[in-house]
């Protein structure tokens, strides 16, 4: 009780922030100090000095808990190797990348092993009769042995902890580009790209497997034996 009591101290008591924005004042532009308290920026943290670097721990722990802030805004030392998938399942990309594999990098920090998008695609696919019987101790690891023998038939391990296809509930891509504009030509060919990429995993998003495959006469037989072909297989040895 008092480790989850001091985590609770340390993400309700964290400090707010100011964020530098320019507004345009008839001819020119004037820089003013925004107070934040239901958004942080990361990233911008003098990360060599040991409060910065603190800062930024602090600041990746709190996200990761159903309190504020629930909005985070992150240069590009945000896009790899952390992880931000506990309670978030939408990523707005202020720019994009110039490959889908660091497109992939940024939208893989909420699409993780147990993230938001699982457990409730998980939570949707099951009986609330089932995960109530027994009256478990643990309501997670009570849904997620669920999920396991719902699941039995995958061989791969992705199931039912890092992707299902079952559930409404998806990570969602916000990009903001104009109509006709370039942005709209790259992310265009970023998706297509992405949509192929992921199916070598084994892991496509069925929408941006058919947006890039539209267009292409190829049979179910021949996709299936083009799949096989590309398929990357990541899954564990099981002895």
């Amino acid at each position: 009780m008092s480790e989850i009591a001091d985590e609770l101290t340390n993400v309700l008591t964290v400090r707010t922030s100011s964020v530098n924005v320019e507004l345009f004042n008839k001819t020119s532009y004037e820089t003013h100090a925004m107070r934040c308290h239901f958004a942080l920026s990361y990233g911008d943290q003098k990360i060599k000095s040991e409060s910065g670097s603190n800062r930024m721990v602090n600041i990746r722990n709190i996200f990761n808990s159903p309190f504020r802030p629930f909005v985070l805004a992150s240069t590009s030392i945000g896009q790899e190797g952390l992880d931000f998938h506990f309670y978030c399942r939408k990523i707005f990309h202020w720019n994009l990348p110039h490959n889908a594999i660091d497109l992939e990098q940024r939208e893989g920090r909420i699409n993780r092993y147990k993230g938001l998008v699982i457990r409730k695609k998980l939570i949707e696919s099951l009986e609330d009769e089932a995960i109530l019987l027994d009256n478990p101790k643990s309501i997670w690891k009570r849904i997620f042995k669920l999920g396991e023998k719902k699941y039995a038939d995958d061989k791969s391990g992705i199931k039912p902890y890092w992707y299902l296809d079952d559930g409404e509930s998806n990570i969602e891509r916000f990009v903001p580009y104009h109509p006709l504009s370039k942005d709209l030509i790259k992310y265009e060919q970023l998706t297509t790209t992405l949509g192929l990429y992921r199916l070598t995993f084994g892991q496509p998003r069925q929408e941006e497997l058919v947006k890039a495959l539209s267009g292409l006469e190829i049979s179910e037989e021949k996709m299936e034996e083009l799949r096989k072909s590309l398929l990357i297989n990541l899954s564990p040895l099981n002895n």
